[in-house]
């Protein structure tokens, strides 16, 4: 009798354990509606970055890995991580764009207009390029737990998983 009661209890805590699955498009409306509820920012979000947890069939906690962007060089001007860009980048863009094409110049069957546009797609394969070299950085993002079920650890575990989603991804610590 004994071993039936305990086989029992452990069934019932096995059934009533969090399951945890990776975001869905239909995870967005309700998780945009609680965030924006509780005072969060429920804009940027997307499904495939969130890790979701379960119980009993009822989303009861979640939280995403967003990108920020490029790190850019902290060591530039004494510049804060993910600072990269602003008015210098903006200038240098200017500086490098040569003199456009104007009048019958500017028609795109001319040499002067070819001539541009080719410059114009080896100024974009260079930045392009640039940015992809770059560190991109990483914000946890939209952490939430159901106030009935905060205190469980749940949190922590969405935490634990997207960090280790991100490590297993070819990501560092150092990106978040």
């Amino acid at each position: 009798m004994r071993f039936v009661v305990l086989a029992h209890v452990a069934r019932a805590t096995l059934a009533a354990a969090p399951r945890f699955r990776a975001g869905r498009p239909s995870d967005l409306a309700p998780i945009a509606a609680t965030l924006a509820k509780n005072l969060m920012n429920p804009l940027a979000l997307d499904a495939s970055r969130f890790e979701i947890v379960e119980d009993a069939g009822e989303r009861v906690g979640w939280g995403q890995l967003k990108p920020l962007g490029p790190a850019g060089r902290a060591d530039a001007y004494d510049a804060r991580p993910g600072s990269a860009g602003g008015a210098e980048a903006v200038d240098a863009a200017w500086d490098e764009l040569p003199a456009i094409p104007t009048g019958w110049a500017s028609l795109p069957w001319t040499d002067e207009y070819r001539e541009f546009a080719r410059g114009a797609e080896r100024r974009r394969a260079t930045r392009d390029a640039r940015e992809e070299r770059a560190t991109t950085l990483y914000e946890l993002s939209s952490v939430f737990v159901l106030e009935g079920r905060r205190g469980e650890g749940l949190g922590a575990s969405i935490v634990k998983r997207l960090l280790e989603k991100h490590r297993v991804a070819g990501g560092s610590a150092a990106d978040v």
